[in-house]
């Protein structure tokens, strides 16, 4: 489903419009997560746009649903598991969007349901129990012929190996955790290599077609994140996995 370059813009510009404008508890953490994950929104639809044969879509984890708009109003049959949807419920209501209320990590996923497209933008990092298992039920989702689309920080990006050398840690644990009681849902539980995010899909039956290491956003020129991405791909900021069933 290929969409025009100048339609994604107009509905970006539609969800900042509208977030910005929002009143609730979480509107600031909405406003600066939309202006970090803007860029990295056009680059995924992009992407997913060549795919082909594309008839459904099951996004997974999708607050706070800016992705969840796009890919409605460009016209893919979408379905959208979250944690808490309620979170949200003002820009839920605004755009119309048909959200479940689903752990999953934890709920079961309807076996009669196939899809063409599974989406795990975002999410993979934030799970706490058992990664394997849930990568099993969203393997036995996908039609034979489905794509399995997943995107995750680099472990290796260079703000960790630099924040590492300064004895910082990666991904501080308590500020990670303080997020349930922040905005609702876990932080980074852990940040994964490629390698060890090829291990995980493998074991499920995933084979990865596609891959490559992207920035997130556009970096300032002289900026440590730009300066080490150009030097190689492997300090950008996250990885990106189109898989199919093996």
């Amino acid at each position: 489903m290929n969409k025009d370059s100048g339609d994604i813009s107009e509905i970006l510009s539609e969800i900042e419009d509208s977030i910005i404008k929002d009143n609730t508890v979480l509107s600031d953490w909405n406003v600066n997560y939309f202006k970090q994950q803007k860029e990295r929104y056009i680059s995924d639809i992009n992407y997913l746009s060549e795919l082909k044969d594309i008839n459904s879509v099951l996004e997974i984890g999708a607050a706070p649903f800016h992705l969840t708009v796009c890919l409605q109003k460009l016209g893919y049959d979408i379905t959208v598991l979250d944690l808490d949807p309620s979170r949200f419920s003002d820009f839920v209501n605004k755009f119309d969007l048909n959200i479940e209320n689903c752990n999953i990590e934890t709920d079961q996923l309807n076996p009669e349901k196939k899809f063409d497209l599974i989406l795990l933008t975002e999410v993979f990092e934030h799970l706490r129990i058992n990664p394997q298992e849930t990568l099993s039920k969203l393997y036995n989702s996908l039609n034979d012929d489905g794509y399995f689309y997943l995107t995750t920080p680099n472990f290796y990006k260079i703000t960790n190996v630099t924040d590492f050398l300064k004895g910082k840690g990666v991904a501080n644990g308590f500020h990670q955790f303080n997020k349930l009681n922040t905005i609702g849902h876990m932080g980074h539980v852990r940040e994964y290599t490629r390698n060890e995010v090829n291990l995980f899909l493998e074991s499920v039956g995933f084979k990865v077609i596609d891959f490559k290491y992207k920035n997130s956003k556009k970096f300032p020129l002289l900026s440590k994140q730009n300066i080490a991405s150009s030097l190689s791909d492997k300090f950008k900021s996250h990885m990106m996995f189109l898989c199919k069933k093996a």
